[in-house]
């Protein structure tokens, strides 16, 4: 009886933790349309194990600031957790041999 209660908490607090979180996306959003705003959002994707989505905003991070490149390495890893591996390969590749070279 007591394990049932303490996992019906710890999964009321989970619940209300990520609730939590998409408020915090929604607010983020609404302040500021920015890399830095995309990049925060793409963490707290990751972390809910989204990773589409974490890409798609990780996307519109390199979008504003193409010259970033922590969001390329980023976007080459979540790539290759999504099975993306041609544009895993792409954005190495873009990484090592473009943006050093400048």
């Amino acid at each position: 009886m007591m394990v049932l209660l303490t996992v019906m908490v710890i999964m009321m607090i989970m619940m209300m933790m990520m609730m939590m979180m998409k408020r915090i996306m929604v607010i983020i959003l609404m302040i500021m349309y920015t890399s830095t705003s995309y990049s925060i959002i793409t963490i707290i994707m990751k972390v809910k194990g989204d990773y589409n989505k974490a890409v798609d905003d990780l996307n519109k991070a390199v979008d504003l600031d193409p010259s970033n490149i922590d969001y390329r390495q980023q976007r080459a890893l979540l790539f290759r957790i999504t099975g993306d591996y041609l544009h895993a390969v792409n954005e190495t590749l873009y990484h090592r041999y473009v943006v050093t070279l400048q």
